[in-house]
This record gives C-alpha cells, structure tokens and sequence, in this order.
C-alpha cells in the first residue's frame, strides 16, 4: 500500500494534468483534497486509514482516466481535446455502486 503522502501528491497531480488550463478548477480541485486529507490527519484506525488511501487512489485515477477539460471556441461551443488515456474507456456502475473501467476493444 502506498503512503498518505505519495497518495496526496498524486491526486495533486492527477489535478493538475487535468485542470492545466482552468486556473478555478485547480484552485478548487486542490483546496477539496487538502481538505480531505486535512479531516482525516489525526485518524488512528488502520482499516479506515487504508480504505481513505484506497478511497484516493481511486480519485486520482478518475480524474486522470475521466475527466477532460472542455474549451471554447470563438464559435461559442466546446471543444474536448482526448488525450491517450482518455481512448476508449468505458465506465460501469455495480449494484453497490462501486464504478469501475474497462478498455473497450474495436
């Protein structure tokens, strides 16, 4: 299992990669993890510890695999702009709500 800490810089670059562009976005995506982990600083339990480590890997890695920033164009509508990570993903949802992805072959 990975640290706290190497976890934390993850998700803060897993933010940053993807909200380069939207100073706001950043801003705000940076504050909500540090908050986060700020709340959970002087947790003792070593179950919950690691489901919140478990719980923030996953976050870095829906931000990295899901989300792309749209910008728009003199035209007014948005432009999306896939990098390789973002091809061919599929997203699921199971019974108890756990979402998990899939490459999807051609």
């Amino acid at each position: 299992m990975r640290s706290a800490l190497s976890v934390y810089r993850g998700l803060l670059r897993a933010s940053r990669d993807s909200f380069k562009t939207d100073t706001l976005m950043l801003t705000e995506s940076r504050r909500e993890i540090r908050s986060n982990f700020e709340a959970a600083r002087l947790e003792t339990n070593v179950e919950v510890i690691k489901t919140k480590i478990g719980e923030a890997e996953e976050a870095a890695v829906f931000i990295r695999e899901f989300v792309v920033q749209g910008v728009m164009n003199n035209k007014g509508n948005f432009e999306v702009k896939l990098q390789d990570q973002h091809a061919d993903k599929v997203i699921s949802q199971d019974e108890e709500g756990q979402c998990s992805s899939t490459v999807e072959k051609r």
